[in-house]
């Protein structure tokens, strides 16, 4: 409840959505606002069973993770519905972001938009910028046999317009000087936002 209540201002994200829809992040970056439409909230009202029984069943989906559908109204009876989603990830932390739909037709940003650092890019930009996912056989198996699972619900509940939201860190070491005038290097555990020494950076690229 902090994350998303209290005084903090949201975070504005920048996205390539044609959808006319607010998108905001709360200022811990941990969720992610989006507001909906009456025809969105229903839908999302009828799915919700079979969402949840697939969440529960597949703990590394990587479909969205809703917190809750809610709904406000302005003095002027105006009503505004949003959900909340856990964020996938820090965008802020990531070097280049993707929205990858399988399509390279009409996937692609403007060279203007590819040097913006949070601009999340398209399938052709990836392809252009030469970026390789290496996961290793296991990983890769595991991947693959989720997103199938993944895309098999979506494909039973109707839903067409789906994507895979890829972030990129680049591995940088950071030159500290402790205390004792000795230098050593750290690197950037992104799971936790932490600094790590590059054995325990080692242990946990082998998860």
């Amino acid at each position: 409840m902090s994350s998303v209540c209290g005084r903090h201002n949201y975070l504005e994200f920048t996205t390539n959505s044609k959808s006319g829809q607010f998108f905001f992040f709360s200022h811990d970056g941990k969720y992610l606002i989006k507001s909906v439409s009456v025809p969105e909230r229903r839908f999302l009202s009828k799915i919700l069973p079979s969402y949840y029984r697939h969440m529960v069943d597949n703990k590394h989906s990587r479909m969205c993770r809703f917190c809750g559908l809610h709904r406000v109204e302005f003095p002027n009876k105006k009503k505004m519905r949003f959900v909340i989603m856990e964020s996938v990830f820090d965008v802020a932390m990531a070097d280049r972001v993707y929205d990858l739909k399988g399509s390279t037709a009409g996937r692609i940003s403007t060279p203007q938009n590819r040097i913006k650092r949070g601009y999340v890019m398209k399938d052709q930009d990836i392809k252009d910028l030469g970026d390789v996912l290496n996961l290793g056989r296991v990983r890769k198996r595991a991947f693959l046999d989720q997103l199938t699972k993944d895309a098999q619900l979506m494909n039973e509940l109707n839903i067409m317009d789906y994507s895979l939201l890829l972030g990129i860190v680049e591995e940088k070491a950071l030159k500290v000087e402790m205390r004792d005038g000795s230098i050593v290097y750290k690197y950037i555990d992104v799971d936790h936002h932490e600094m790590v020494d590059y054995e325990e950076a080692e242990r946990l690229k082998e998860k």
